[in-house]
């Protein structure tokens, strides 16, 4: 079965993959923001090549690229772009006015009155609105082993605006064809090698654009390639065999997004559970953070304990956004797409 085989069946674990990478990023986060990052399961297994929180976004960026390339296809550019607002800056404004007048409010050491004076307050909430979201608010987790950021997962979105920037305007173009996405995928990997070395944020960005390039050139040829088990299994040892060698990212930006795409298009294992949740990972993503802040702050868990003591909050709010606010206005944009 090729991956537009899978795809056209309309059932598939593309949710239940979207909802464990956002869980990911949560469980990765657990560490980090309890001052134990050193001892995240998935960077140790990983060998420090990426850890828990990145291999999840790379997740989200594969299946984003192939998702969003049938989208841009299948629509034109005008109806693209409105059902891509429509699905990504709704939930995103529901966030940042619950973190800075919710959480913020709730969490700072100044006096509320304080607090709602501040000009930092107010810098950070008009910064957020074109995607330019403040790290901190003040005087808002400042005694956390993290201080002062109250949601570092908001900056990757505004990698996925341009990644959809870039195909809207390639739809436009009319350039959404086999031969240019892999002249981009080509291109990222020339700018991946140049800025090795460089840090953050230059390599996460490009790392991250390269995966949904690579996404959307499995869409390109989802007639071609096959959904296999064995694949997915050959594509993680290659990945585990080549760390700490100089292929190491050129077999990942490959090998990574076809064992995801294949693992999630490959059956239905979950699919009523999923049915009923909806795609809540977006959601889930959002309001980790913040929450997980929340709790650092009140009880200072350890990271496992952290991890469960969050999941239950965080799954409640994305379903509450995922229905009273991501559905209502996905069906203002229809037709809409299935990511």
């Amino acid at each position: 079965m090729t991956f537009g085989q899978a795809l056209a069946r309309g059932e598939n674990n593309l949710d239940l993959m979207r909802l464990c990478a956002a869980l990911l990023v949560l469980f990765s986060h657990s560490f980090v923001l309890t001052g134990r990052a050193e001892d995240e399961p998935v960077g140790l297994l990983m060998r420090h090549f990426v850890d828990g929180g990145g291999m999840a976004v790379s997740a989200f960026f594969a299946l984003s690229g192939f998702l969003v390339a049938g989208s841009a296809a299948r629509h034109g550019w005008r109806r693209f772009v409105v059902s891509r607002a429509a699905r990504i800056y709704p939930a995103y404004l529901v966030v940042v006015v619950f973190q800075v007048f919710v959480v913020g409010a709730a969490m700072t050491r100044l006096p509320l009155g304080l607090y709602f004076r501040d000009g930092g307050m107010w810098g950070a909430l008009l910064r957020a609105v074109p995607f330019s979201p403040a790290m901190g608010l003040p005087e808002v987790f400042a005694d956390n082993p993290l201080p002062l950021v109250v949601n570092g997962s908001l900056w990757t979105l505004r990698v996925e605006v341009a990644c959809y920037v870039g195909v809207g305007v390639a739809a436009w173009l009319r350039l959404l064809r086999p031969a240019w996405v892999l002249a981009a995928l080509a291109a990222g990997f020339g700018v991946r090698g140049a800025v090795t070395g460089l840090g953050a944020p230059f390599e996460p960005i490009v790392a991250y654009g390269l995966h949904f390039c690579a996404g959307a050139a499995l869409w390109q040829f989802r007639d071609r390639v096959r959904v296999r088990a064995t694949g997915v299994v050959l594509c993680a040892l290659l990945i585990g065999i080549s760390l700490g060698t100089e292929f190491a990212t050129f077999v990942w930006h490959l090998a990574f997004p076809y064992a995801v795409l294949a693992a999630g298009l490959s059956g239905t294992a979950a699919g009523g559970l999923m049915r009923r949740l909806g795609d809540v990972s977006y959601g889930t993503y959002l309001f980790a953070f913040p929450v997980q802040q929340c709790l650092v702050a009140w009880f200072a868990p350890g990271p496992w304990a952290l991890t469960a003591m969050a999941v239950p909050p965080v799954l409640g709010l994305a379903v509450l956004s995922r229905r009273f606010v991501e559905v209502p206005c996905l069906a203002l944009a229809r037709p809409s797409p299935v990511c």
